[in-house]
Parts: C-alpha cells; structure tokens; sequence
C-alpha cells in the first residue's frame, strides 16, 4: 500500500471519527435535562427500575431522529460522509 493510500484511509478515518463525536455530543446537549432528571432520581433511591425510566422519558420531549436532528435526512451513507454536519 502506497503512502498516499495510507494518507487517504487515515484522513477518511478521521472524518468518520470526528462525525461521530458530533454526533455523540449533539445526543448528550439534546438529552441534558432528561439525563439530569436521570442522574438525580438515581442519586436520591439509588435504583431505578424499567417502570421510572419510561416514566421519565416519556415525559420529556422527543428528540429528532439521527438522522433529521443532522439535517441529513434522505441521504446515501457517501453523500453523508461528503457533506459537513448540518450543511
């Protein structure tokens, strides 16, 4: 394998590293006040059981899918690649 193929594979690695970051990080500031109502509940009986959690969930709004939530609905997983999150 030649330096540049490597080069290319690294940087594509990067992009799909980098993607899901944002990702991850986009889901986390989405979900703040349910994984804080989460955090507390858990903090205060030390247990939660399915029935709590649904509770807790289903109380707060739901957010966008994946896929609309990065405005990329629609697309084939390349042209997601291509495309900058949010463009």
């Amino acid at each position: 394998m030649s330096d540049a193929t490597r080069l290319k594979i690294d940087q594509a690695q990067q992009e799909i590293t980098d993607l899901a970051y944002e990702r991850a990080a986009a889901m986390v500031v989405d979900n703040r006040p349910l994984l804080e109502t989460l955090a507390t509940t858990l903090l205060a009986n030390e247990v939660l059981d399915r029935g709590d959690i649904e509770r807790m969930v289903g109380e707060h709004r739901s957010p966008p899918s994946f896929e609309e939530a990065l405005g990329r609905a629609g697309l084939t997983a390349a042209e997601r690649l291509d495309r900058p999150p949010g463009a």
